[in-house]
C-alpha cells in the first residue's frame, strides 16, 4: 500500500521534544522583558506543553545555517552574557560577537531568518510586497519606500548592546523566498535614555511578579503579540483577569493531574467554571 500524506505525519512533527531554552531562576532573558510580561510569566509558571513544532524548528535551523555560512563553524562565536547595575539578572544570547585585541566587545551580530522582508512606506505603514506599498503610496513618494526590519528584533539587539556596552550592532536578515540578505547597522547613539528606562521598568515589574507570584498586567510592546500567544488562544490569559481565579491553584491542579493529566481538558473545565469563551470561538462569531 502506498499512502499520500499532505505535509508531515503528526508523529514526526513532534518527534523530538524540543522546548524553549530553559530559564534559570532569578535570571531573565532579554525577550522575556521585551515581549508581553504576562505571557512570559505564564510561560515560566504554568506547567503547559512547550514542544516546538517542526515548522518553527525549520526557521531556527535556517538561521543557524546562515550563521555558519557567514562566519564558518570555527568562527561562529555566540556568547551568553548577564547584565549588571540596573540590568542585573537579565541575560542575553548573541548569535555572534566581535571583540578587539583587548577582548572588549565592539560589535554584536544578530541573524534572523524570515520568509519575506516587508516594505515600509512614508505613509507610516508596512506592506508585504513592493506592489502593495506602491499602490498605497503617492507616486512622488515611491523613492522613499524601503525595506523594513522588525522593531522587536532591533530592540533585542539594542538591549544586547546596552548590557554589554557594545558600540555597534548588526541585524542581518536571511529572506527565504529569495535567498537574499538584508542588513542594518545600529550604533549606540540610537539607544535613547527613554528606551533604557523602559527596559529598566519592565525588568523591575517582571522581577516583582516572579518573586511574589503575582500575575503581571497584560503588557505587550508589539501589536502582533496577542495573536500569536498560546495563552491568549487557550484563554488562560483571560482567566487571569476573572474574579476568583487562582493561578496557583490552576497550576497545582495541572501538576497533580487532577483531570487525568490532560492539559487541554483541564483548561476547558476552568473556562466553563468562569464562563470564559475561547478566543477561537470569539473569532468565529466575529466579536
Amino acid at each position: 500500500m502506498v499512502e499520500y500524506i499532505e505535509g508531515l505525519p503528526d508523529r514526526y512533527d513532534w518527534l523530538y521534544p524540543y522546548a524553549d531554552r530553559p530559564r534559570s531562576k532569578g535570571i531573565y532573558g532579554v525577550t522575556e522583558i521585551l515581549y508581553c510580561l504576562r505571557k512570559n510569566f505564564l510561560t515560566r509558571v504554568v506547567p503547559a506543553p512547550t514542544a516546538i513544532a517542526i515548522t518553527q524548528r525549520k526557521l531556527f535551523s535556517r538561521g543557524h545555517a546562515l550563521e555558519a555560512v557567514a562566519f564558518g563553524p570555527d568562527r561562529h562565536n555566540p556568547e551568553y552574557f548577564v547584565g549588571d547595575g540596573r540590568l542585573t539578572d537579565i541575560e542575553g544570547h548573541s548569535d555572534h560577537i566581535v571583540r578587539d585585541d583587548d577582548d572588549k566587545i565592539v560589535e554584536i551580530v544578530e541573524f534572523k531568518s524570515t520568509r519575506k522582508i516587508w516594505f515600509s512606506s512614508p505613509n507610516g505603514k508596512v506592506y508585504y510586497t513592493i506592489t502593495a506599498a506602491k499602490n498605497a503610496t503617492s507616486k512622488e513618494d515611491w523613492g522613499e519606500i524601503c525595506r523594513k526590519f522588525s522593531e522587536s528584533h532591533m530592540d533585542q539587539l539594542k538591549v544586547y548592546m546596552t548590557i554589554t556596552g557594545a558600540p555597534t550592532g548588526v541585524l542581518i536578515y536571511y529572506e527565504m523566498t529569495t535567498d537574499n540578505n538584508y542588513t542594518w547597522v545600529v550604533t549606540s547613539d540610537e539607544i535613547t535614555d527613554e528606551f533604557k528606562e523602559n527596559i529598566y521598568g519592565r525588568l523591575d515589574r517582571y522581577r516583582y511578579s516572579m518573586d511574589n507570584f503575582v500575575v503581571p498586567a497584560k503588557e505587550y510592546a508589539y501589536k502582533w503579540e496577542c495573536s500569536l500567544c498560546s495563552f491568549n488562544r487557550n484563554s488562560i490569559c483571560t482567566l487571569c483577569d476573572q474574579e476568583g481565579f487562582d493561578l496557583k491553584e490552576f497550576c497545582d491542579d495541572v501538576e497533580k493531574g487532577k483531570y487525568n493529566n490532560k492539559f487541554d481538558s483541564m483548561v476547558e473545565k476552568y473556562r466553563d467554571k468562569y464562563n470564559v469563551i475561547p478566543m477561537t470561538e470569539v473569532a468565529q462569531n466575529g466579536n
